[in-house]
């Protein structure tokens, strides 16, 4: 995936990091030809809660963050990056971690001043990337977090498949071949309890 973009994070006396006022450019490309809103916040409930954001979303990031390998997470941001020239847009979560680690759940995208694109799809998959964090000139002056242009890929894409859908009351052959599994089970358990009362 070709992305390459900057977080500018402003440096506060009682944060370490950048936990409150975050803007982030899109390396590679004219400001003028994308739209981007972020969000950064320590978790992403505090996020929810700004924008008034549903309950299936908080699940979705939850489920993400689960599938992550093990690093102490700093804080997640919610990324939606808008090319001004088409109606596309890409929702994106990043998973910022210590050690200069961070996670990137998006779909395929490429943003170069030559080619600006967006998998149309709401399959998405997670990326993990490196970052360089600079050193402010003073206590409270900004800091820079240059994100790597290798994204390596993690998890392979989730999301609505192209499968048909079922009609209702009709269970697929998974569905009912474990609802099958499950009831020998249960004949196996109470087989078991009478041949131990017997006993």
């Amino acid at each position: 995936m070709n992305l390459h973009f900057t977080i500018f994070p402003k440096r506060i006396q009682k944060e370490p990091y950048f936990l409150r006022e975050s803007t982030v450019k899109l390396n590679r490309v004219d400001n003028n030809r994308v739209k981007s809103q972020f969000i950064f916040k320590p978790s992403f409930n505090h996020i929810a809660l700004i924008l008034g954001l549903d309950k299936s979303e908080v699940d979705r990031v939850r489920k993400i963050k689960q599938r992550l390998p093990d690093h102490k997470l700093i804080g997640i941001a919610r990324w939606i990056i808008a090319p001004v020239e088409s109606n596309q847009s890409a929702l994106c979560y990043l998973f910022i971690c210590e050690d200069n680690v961070a996670y990137l759940s998006a779909p395929e995208m490429v943003f170069t001043n030559d080619t600006i694109s967006i998998d149309s799809t709401t399959r998405r998959s997670v990326y993990k990337t490196t970052y360089n964090l600079t050193s402010p000139d003073t206590k409270y002056g900004y800091i820079n977090l240059r994100f790597h242009s290798e994204y390596k890929l993690v998890t392979k894409r989730r999301g609505p498949s192209k499968i048909k859908k079922l009609s209702e009351g009709e269970p697929s052959s998974d569905y009912a071949s474990l609802l099958a599994e499950n009831e020998a089970l249960r004949k196996e358990v109470e087989r078991l309890k009478k041949q131990n009362n017997a006993e």
